[in-house]
């Protein structure tokens, strides 16, 4: 589930904190144990429906976008062309759900702009 994915309650966070305590030490237990992690975040990530998803489901704590910013962390510090593709993909995608989103110049007061859960979030991604 989603919960267990996540950035803030999940494995995505906990990874990203291994990645960034692994530059620090180079152990060697610790690199295979996030390389057996890893594919866990990849396969929720490679399963979302984009036709489906709200801007939501992208926020960085509870959606993709954290998931996506620990696939990132794991590609520049271990496998720098691993997951290239997939992330640039979603790149693209959020970039254009972000312009949808704030085309209307109108209704920007009423985005949802917790860090969490919103675009102050996503825009950390």
């Amino acid at each position: 589930t989603l919960e267990e994915i996540d950035f803030a309650l999940g494995k995505s966070g906990v990874l990203l904190s291994l990645i960034k305590y692994y530059q620090f030490t180079n152990d060697n237990t610790l690199k295979i144990f996030i390389h057996n992690s890893i594919g866990e975040i990849y396969h929720y990530f490679l399963q979302r429906d984009t036709a489906k998803e709200s801007i939501l489901d992208y926020s960085f704590a509870h959606g993709y976008c954290g998931i996506a910013y620990a696939l990132f962390a794991y590609s520049k510090v271990l496998e720098p062309s691993m997951f290239y593709n997939d992330l640039h993909t979603f790149h693209a995608e959020l970039k254009k759900l972000l312009e949808k989103v704030t085309s209307n110049t109108e209704n920007l007061g009423n985005l949802q702009l917790s860090w969490c859960e919103g675009i102050s979030g996503i825009i950390l991604y």
